[in-house]
């Protein structure tokens, strides 16, 4: 295998261009932009200085669990400490069911939270739910809680666990920056837009409390990336591989993501007139990835006993079941929008900014399709933005149904995993000025939002 092959953080001399990101020729399949480090290193702490302040706020006005298995999820990572993984004969354990005693619990859309006794005592003695999912996520977080512990060992577990969320944004955002940067968008515009997307409720509902979604951002953005350099073969066929893997490895209902990274796969290799037998091979190392790591999570874990019949959410298949993952990952139905939520409570600046957010990600899809060439990378995002805007829901009605039997909203939290491929247009839209500026006014007043709580 020559160096040609492996990752190059420089682009070819002949590769360099001052055309804008979204007219460049798909077909020539050369390395469209640097990745000037030291610059990424910058906007990284930025996103985390900014993700940071978010957690914070909101662990100050939200101390309770979150409104989502948050008493799973706390458990789990309250096991992960200790070395352990959750099983799915497990209930509380002494020290998670008294913090949730001690903090309650936040229900969807209640800014206080709930501490009556009669209910937290039927959570703590329910059956967990964790355990559906990889622990990868608790055992990352557990390893930077007690990273945090080394230097100050009297630092709370539940509240560093929140706060770790901080990183899990700040790596969704920088991976968006460098998807944005491998296709020739600048480092500071890119980032002003990656900013925006991670204070948006949805976003924050993930990384602002302890769930496995907190990573969510990060494997979209991980996988469209991991493509776009396979693309520009700065990488091998075969190093799709990995990215598979890690739609399965961190939390199971990102399995949404391999039909999604098929079709890109396809789109690619339409619209660059690439040819068929290097697309199938980078399909085929993808999706073994994923597989391998499925069998391998399944051949360790606990068979899924858990009851989704029972869950108090669950839908039998339905035509309105139907009809709301339809309206995912952009419907203006908060409980449908993979940029909105009704879960928690939100300060108007902060859905008005969400829903502002909305419109221009549909707006650049649109400009993409409309206004770029034929065989440009702007006309190919454009168009897997849409696929991805008119199938995500419908990937995981399909999911849920195959999975469990029943129907699981909303779909919007579901649908989650699919941001950077609608933010992709955004992204490469990013250095225009109307584009840029926006993205540092929203991401200023959803933060102004978030402190007026």
């Amino acid at each position: 295998m020559t160096s040609r092959n492996l990752l190059r953080s420089r682009p070819q001399p002949e590769a360099q261009t001052d055309v804008a990101p979204w007219i460049a020729d798909l077909r020539s399949r050369s390395t469209k932009g640097a990745v000037p480090w030291r610059s990424l290193l910058g906007a990284f702490l930025v996103l985390l200085v900014l993700g940071l302040t978010v957690n914070s706020l909101l662990l100050l006005r939200l101390p309770g669990l979150g409104p989502v298995d948050s008493h799973s999820y706390v458990d789990a990572l309250d096991r992960a400490l200790d070395g352990q993984a959750a099983h799915s004969t497990d209930t509380m354990g002494p020290d998670s069911a008294s913090l949730m005693r001690e903090r309650g619990i936040h229900f969807p859309g209640q800014l206080h939270e709930r501490r009556d006794s009669g209910l937290l005592d039927i959570y703590a003695e329910a059956h967990l739910t964790s355990y559906v999912h990889p622990p990868s996520y608790f055992f990352l977080t557990a390893g930077v809680v007690k990273a945090v512990q080394v230097f100050r060992a009297d630092a709370d577990w539940y509240v560093t666990g929140r706060l770790a969320g901080a990183l899990w944004a700040a790596l969704g955002g920088i991976l968006l920056v460098a998807l944005g940067l491998v296709w020739g968008a600048p480092v500071w515009p890119a980032t002003s837009v990656a900013a925006w997307v991670t204070v948006l409720p949805q976003p924050v509902l993930n990384t602002a409390f302890i769930t496995p979604g907190a990573l969510t951002l990060a494997v979209s953005a991980a996988v469209l990336l991991g493509l776009s350099l396979w693309w520009q073969r700065r990488i091998s066929w075969w190093a799709l591989a990995p990215f598979g893997a890690l739609t399965i490895a961190i939390k199971t209902n990102n399995a949404v993501l391999v039909p999604l990274a098929l079709g890109a796969i396809v789109a690619f290799a339409i619209m660059g007139r690439a040819r068929w037998r290097d697309s199938l091979s980078a399909g085929a190392a993808f999706v073994g990835g994923a597989a391998v790591a499925f069998l391998g999570w399944q051949a360790w874990a606990d068979p899924v006993t858990y009851n989704y019949q029972n869950d108090i959410f669950a839908q039998p298949p339905s035509l309105s079941g139907l009809l709301d993952a339809l309206q995912a990952p952009l419907g203006f139905n908060s409980a449908s929008s993979m940029i909105r939520t009704m879960l928690i409570h939100q300060h108007a600046l902060v859905i008005w900014s969400a829903t502002i957010m909305t419109l221009l990600l549909i707006g650049a899809t649109l400009f993409c399709l409309l206004r770029c060439g034929r065989h440009t990378v702007g006309r190919l995002a454009g168009l897997v933005a849409l696929g991805t805007i008119a199938t995500a829901g419908l990937l995981f009605f399909a999911f849920s149904l195959v999975r469990t039997g029943v129907v699981l909203p909303p779909a919007g939290r579901y649908a989650l995993p699919s941001l950077a491929f609608v933010a992709w247009p955004l992204l490469l839209l990013a250095g225009h000025r109307v584009v840029w500026s926006t993205a540092t006014v929203g991401t200023a007043v959803t933060l102004t939002g978030w402190l007026l709580l």
